[in-house]
């Protein structure tokens, strides 16, 4: 749906460029960069023989924002995930 010059909804394509300026139309929609990187941390332990426990931490190093043409915004941008995981073997 369009109202006035704004896009509402959830049909078109969602493109990744470094610029978001770059390949956009009214059918697509900029998401960030196309690039990602970043490092995983893992650390377990086993409680007894069959219980188990493990923290993860996946930390985005990467600033997915994209530029607007000339202008690169202040703010950033980057993936974060943390878990725990609790495991019991048979």
């Amino acid at each position: 749906m369009l109202i006035d010059d704004i896009q509402i909804g959830s049909e078109g394509d969602v493109i990744f460029n470094n610029d978001a300026f770059e390949g956009v139309s009214l059918e697509s929609y900029s998401y960030g960069r196309p690039v990602d990187y970043g490092a995983n941390f893992l650390l377990g332990y086993q409680l007894m023989q069959q219980l188990s426990v493990q923290v993860q931490a996946q930390v985005g190093l990467a600033d997915l924002t994209p530029s607007f043409g000339d202008f690169q915004p202040e703010s950033k941008l980057k993936n974060r995930n943390y878990a725990v995981t609790l495991g019991y073997r048979f």
